[in-house]
């Protein structure tokens, strides 16, 4: 049993120092979700075709060069994980609005049919640092900001 706790101590070690957002992460936006997946706080989750970012969020994919979109395959709940790195600083500011719009609008839509979605959207978090940015919406968004600041 000793054998195998040390090794999920150090997985679980690895995945803590590694960060959603940050200028030191060189890890790739697929291996973080990996990770927050991982975690198994997420119901089961859909990626958002590429070809539909532009018209889901009003992110122009020219913007990124990596990016990781999903969103609930029930779509009565509200979960989503958005991990984005930027081309540029003006592209993680155009992105950093449209995030918030999202957000924002996730909330107006839920608020008339299920309050607790709309309690779980209004937890949800925004992280930006830098060219890195994050949408966090799940009930265990706690969860996903330890994973992903690293704590």
């Amino acid at each position: 049993m000793k054998r195998l706790l040390f090794p999920a101590l150090i997985l679980a070690l690895a995945l803590l120092l590694s960060g959603c957002a940050g200028p030191q992460n060189s890890r790739s936006l697929k291996d973080t979700y990996d990770a927050i997946r991982q975690a198994e706080v997420l119901p089961e989750m859909v990626a958002v075709p590429e070809d539909m970012v532009r018209d889901f969020y009003g992110i122009d994919p020219a913007w990124y060069e990596e990016a990781v979109f999903q969103v609930a395959s029930d779509s009565l709940l509200a979960d989503e994980v958005v991990l984005i790195r930027a081309r540029e600083e003006a592209d993680a500011d155009r992105i950093l609005m449209m995030l918030k719009e999202r957000l924002s609008a996730k909330a107006e839509e839920a608020k008339t049919y299920s309050p607790q979605q709309y309690a779980i959207i209004n937890r949800g978090q925004i992280l930006a640092e830098g060219r890195e940015l994050a949408l966090l919406v799940t009930p265990r968004v706690d969860v996903l900001l330890a994973i992903c600041k690293g704590k």
